[in-house]
């Protein structure tokens, strides 16, 4: 999987965006950037811009109440975790809490990669429960 496809993946899972012929709507309708074309400026591209990631980490906290984590691992690229209380974002409990009466299960998400947004951009994308196939 490229980092285009990674980044219209967050778009889609994590921002809860949808796609209009090229051209991107946010939840709300607004119009967005343009994901898919060759030229764009300055566009969504949270797997290879911090500030993009950014807008990724923020929506978690914000919808989901998730926390955020980042370390400069010695050697070994960067590592993203996510974490928190979620309602309705996956059938799969990674970490193995869940409440048997309520829908409220824990989610935890880690993922370690040469650069901190294909870092972050992985680990929001397990947290929400989305398959990514890197080659």
């Amino acid at each position: 999987m490229t980092n285009r496809e990674i980044d219209v993946l967050v778009a889609e899972k994590v921002m809860g965006w949808h796609k209009d012929y090229s051209w991107w709507a946010n939840a709300e309708g607004d119009w967005m950037e343009k994901i898919e074309a060759e030229e764009y400026e300055p566009g969504f591209n949270p797997s290879e811009d911090i500030a993009s990631a950014w807008q990724v980490v923020e929506k978690l906290f914000r919808v989901h109440k998730m926390t955020f984590s980042i370390t400069l691992k010695d050697g070994d690229g960067w590592e993203a975790e996510l974490a928190g209380w979620v309602n309705g974002i996956s059938d799969i409990d990674t970490w193995g809490h869940h409440d048997e009466g309520s829908e409220v299960s824990f989610r935890g998400e880690s993922s370690r990669q040469e650069t901190a947004p294909l870092a972050i951009c992985l680990a929001a994308l397990k947290a929400v429960g989305a398959q990514v196939l890197l080659a």
